[in-house]
């Protein structure tokens, strides 16, 4: 059962979810971390794809690790930080 929402299915949630975004969250943070994040903050990437990366990291965040979307741990907060600038969120 995939985590993504409708709204947010396609190639780029295709790629996370063969990655093992679901099936194997405590694997997939470090991809988040080193690819996705890069791939999201780089100037290459349209802007179109950085806000659907930025809405599926928050989503991943969300629910595999909602407790450090609120309130990022000090190995998380680089992360998240990124994610929230990219989508335009201040912290709460």
């Amino acid at each position: 059962v995939s985590s993504i929402p409708p709204h947010l299915a396609g190639p780029i949630a295709d790629e996370m979810l063969k990655e093992q975004c679901d099936a194997d969250p405590d694997n997939f943070l470090p991809v988040l971390k080193t690819k996705w994040i890069t791939k999201m903050q780089a100037d290459e990437t349209p802007a179109t794809d950085q806000q659907t990366i930025a809405k599926l990291l928050k989503n991943w965040f969300q629910t595999h690790r909602k407790k450090h979307w609120k309130k990022p741990s000090k190995k998380n907060a680089p992360a998240v930080e990124a994610i929230r600038e990219m989508l335009g969120e201040k912290e709460s």
